[in-house]
């Protein structure tokens, strides 16, 4: 959880340089199968 708070302040503040940081991350996790 903490991994992903870090996550989320890092996309955030790359958010123009990177807004599809945290798509990816999702994807790769299979939680949705």
């Amino acid at each position: 959880m903490e991994v992903e708070d870090k996550k989320e302040i890092f996309a955030k503040r790359n958010k123009p340089a990177k807004p599809a940081v945290t798509f990816p991350t999702k994807k790769f996790e299979p939680r949705e199968n």
